[in-house]
């Protein structure tokens, strides 16, 4: 019924929007004059990606051609890759609204199905485990932040955490790890490599960080690609805080915005969002006990690690002093996800692989948490709109990723040598 009324609502907000699409823009600099005046693109507008090579930026229909002529003017090279999102967006609504009685774990689910289906999960868990439903703490209107928990009543076991969904649209990153927790439960004693790592360590997942931005994109088709969370600030007309610039770690430094309205709003204060509290007082809480935290995010075929701010005594990148180490692991997680499909995955410390941003949530579980290995892999796909069958894919890439990067954790050489 949900669904039904969200696409109703869109065929309202559509019609009275004939003329007005949404158009992806990608841009390819090739100087850093070039890379400067994009990088101000993103005060104003929504740019989805950013590389040394690519940069890809939403527009509607009635703003692209001044940004295309302003390039032009430059010498710029660019492409409109997309030249109707909200009628993939459409599509995309058409098929959920026919799936709206049952949890599919090859297609995208709400937040209710979602949290349902991690109760099914906690009912009926491996033999020999415990698994439990908590909620780690609220969200801005009142949404339970839900954590799945597979244990074992064992004292000092170490733990994987991995969490989704930090920024509202991003949701292959929620169906990737609802793939992920299903071949743990369907697998154990089955595959040796699932065996071993529930053997050894807790699960902690929790699919959805921003529950009230993701409920927001389910709404209206029109919210589709809200990123944010949902608070009122300074400017009401322009809620939400980005999540991922608003922890305690170097916040409010660089690639963070001041201003409400921007994509990348950092918020009022450090960790002023009820959700960044919730998630930085569970890794505390944990600490060093985690082995490895993964927060999936989306999209563009990265494995980053920290730090992702810049060093006010040097005016570069943040190095970790652990960065050799650190980038050792990642390197392994990447080379494994590369050998599934043949694809080519970056990684690196973020600031320096992708670009600069405080306030980052693995920044703050390293640097603040004790948390010594923390990794955001950003997942396949050429925008956040993907169509189901990517969700496979998805998964078998992460999952090698993630059994790659434990491994070669539990290789660390040894530090004399």
């Amino acid at each position: 019924m949900l669904n039904s009324i969200f696409f109703m609502l869109f065929i309202g907000w559509a019609s009275a929007n004939v003329s007005e699409r949404l158009q992806l823009l990608q841009v390819y600099p090739q100087t850093d004059e070039e890379r400067f005046y994009l990088e101000q693109l993103k005060e104003e507008h929504d740019v989805w990606y950013s590389s040394e090579d690519r940069y890809d930026v939403l527009l509607t229909s009635s703003n692209i051609n001044w940004l295309l002529s302003s390039l032009q003017k430059r010498g710029i090279a660019s492409a409109i890759v997309n030249d109707d999102l909200d009628r993939d967006i459409k599509e995309e609504f058409e098929r959920l609204s026919k799936n709206e009685l049952f949890f599919d774990y090859d297609d995208f689910n709400n937040l209710t199905s979602i949290y349902k289906e991690m109760d099914k999960i906690a009912a009926k868990c491996i033999a020999g485990f415990v698994c439990s439903v908590d909620s780690i703490g609220s969200s801005v209107e009142k949404q339970p932040i839900k954590r799945l928990k597979i244990s074992k009543n064992v004292a000092n076991r170490k733990a994987v955490w991995l969490d989704a969904t930090t920024h509202a649209r991003e949701w292959l990153t929620t169906a990737t790890s609802f793939k992920i927790i299903k071949h743990l439960q369907d697998n154990y004693k089955v595959d040796s490599t699932v065996t071993s790592l529930l053997d050894k360590y807790d699960w902690h997942v929790i699919p959805v960080v921003n529950p009230d931005g993701y409920l927001y994109t389910w709404e209206k088709i029109s919210n589709r690609m809200w990123r944010k969370n949902r608070s009122i600030n300074s400017k009401p007309t322009c809620p939400g805080v980005d999540l991922n610039r608003n922890a305690d770690s170097a916040w409010g430094t660089s690639g963070a915005s001041s201003d409400p309205c921007s994509e990348t709003y950092r918020g009022s204060s450090a960790a002023s969002e009820p959700e960044t509290q919730a998630l930085q007082k569970q890794m505390k809480t944990l600490g060093s006990n985690i082995i490895e935290i993964i927060s999936l995010h989306a999209y563009g075929q990265y494995w980053l690690i920290p730090y992702g701010y810049i060093d006010n005594a040097t005016n570069a990148c943040y190095a970790a002093p652990d960065a050799a180490e650190t980038l050792r692991v990642a390197n392994a997680a990447a080379n494994a996800i590369e050998k599934v499909y043949n694809t080519k995955w970056k990684r690196g410390p973020s600031c320096s692989t992708i670009y600069p941003a405080s306030g980052r949530m693995t920044d703050y579980a390293k640097e603040k948490a004790g948390v010594p290995y923390a990794a955001v892999p950003e997942v396949r796909g050429k925008n956040f709109v993907v169509p189901p069958s990517e969700i496979e894919p998805s998964f078998r890439e992460i999952w090698a990723g993630i059994v790659a990067s434990i491994a070669a954790i539990e290789k660390k050489p040894n530090a004399s040598h």
